[in-house]
């Protein structure tokens, strides 16, 4: 589970560093989204994908742990 944590953190630091540039430069270059998202909306857009992205990631990970285990033990 520990591997899990450090997957699913490296998972939602790539999608912070991807969505991230392209929610604050929108924010400057279009007037409707400076108008219409407020800070704290532009910080969701930024956070949502991280966390998804962390909790999918994660449980692939777990999974995957779980199926080489029970695999370990049936060729055992």
């Amino acid at each position: 589970t520990n591997q899990a944590t450090i997957a699913g953190a490296k998972g939602a630091l790539l999608s912070t560093a991807i969505t991230a540039p392209i929610v604050l430069l929108s924010a400057r270059k279009f007037e409707w989204v400076r108008k219409n998202i407020k800070p704290t909306g532009r910080a969701i857009l930024v956070c949502f994908p991280a966390v998804g992205t962390f909790f999918v990631v994660a449980d692939k990970s777990i999974l995957k742990s779980a199926r080489d285990t029970s695999l370990a033990r049936i060729q055992n």
